[in-house]
């Protein structure tokens, strides 16, 4: 019960993260290209760590299913357990840290800041 929640939060919180991008000028500009530079790093882990909750929650249930009365931690269920929690630091981390750049106004008005990137390129 608990995994599905998790889940699903992370979903919401890709989700947020998502309309949090569109929203902001550049992107309403078309000029996303900008927007995925600046955050894939947090799109690509977000993605990640879905990905291997996933994974985590969905062995541990069928190790609990078929050890029934006793919960076996094999090597295999301990590694993917702490490459969940290294994951989880890096998606929160990189995720708080998109949350604070979005934050910034210069993502919602036109400003010089959007038109040196558009003129130099870089």
């Amino acid at each position: 019960f608990y995994y599905r929640i998790q889940n699903v939060c992370t979903v919401m919180s890709i989700i947020v993260l998502v309309i949090s991008l569109v929203s902001t000028f550049i992107f309403q500009a078309g000029l996303i290209k900008y927007l995925i530079i600046k955050f894939r790093n947090v799109i690509i882990i977000s993605i990640i760590y879905l990905i291997v909750s996933i994974t985590t929650h969905t062995i541990t249930l069928k190790s609990r299913w078929y050890s029934k009365g006793k919960f076996v931690w094999s090597y295999e269920l301990v590694a993917l357990y702490v490459i969940h929690r290294v994951t989880a630091i890096l998606y929160y981390y990189n995720y708080k840290k998109a949350a604070l750049v979005l934050g910034d106004p210069k993502f919602y008005n036109d400003n010089n800041w959007l038109r040196d990137k558009i003129r130099y390129g870089s």
